[in-house]
């Protein structure tokens, strides 16, 4: 009776760490910050933003004068983003609408996103192999 009851306590406990190894890792929330070097056309700050409703955009240039590249929607499964533009100058569109990445928080203010599949070349040289992340924020 006693190794039955061991037997079953290892099991559970098994279990319990398979279930908190495949936990689904906390969503990008918020605004998130990257500077481009190169190459020379994405030069500069980029901003990628996750709003409500799984809405997020992407603007090009400082706090203080943004401009819009695109918005969209995303959806998540597991630790995979799927970016789907909507909008937006730099916006694809039809096969080269989404984009599927991997994405890891590996701070609470920091967003790494690899790259899984996207034929969009203007979201694939931002959001790929990039750190973004959070602005401080100001007290006034």
């Amino acid at each position: 009776m006693r190794r039955i009851a061991t037997v079953l306590v290892i099991i559970g406990l098994l279990a319990a760490l398979a279930g908190a190894a495949s936990a689904t890792p906390p969503r990008p929330a918020g605004k998130f910050r990257t500077v481009i070097a190169k190459p020379a056309n994405f030069v500069g700050p980029w901003w990628l933003t996750f709003g409500a409703h799984n809405a997020f955009a992407v603007y090009r240039g400082y706090v203080d004068t943004p401009h819009l590249g695109v918005r969209g929607s995303v959806s998540y499964s597991g630790n995979q983003i799927t970016f789907t533009d909507a909008s937006g100058p730099a916006a694809c569109t039809g096969a080269q609408a989404s984009g599927v990445y991997s994405y890891t928080l590996p701070s609470a203010t920091t967003l790494r996103l690899t790259k899984i599949r996207d034929d969009c070349v203007g979201r694939r040289t931002v959001l790929t192999g990039r750190l973004f992340t959070r602005p401080a924020h100001k007290k006034t």
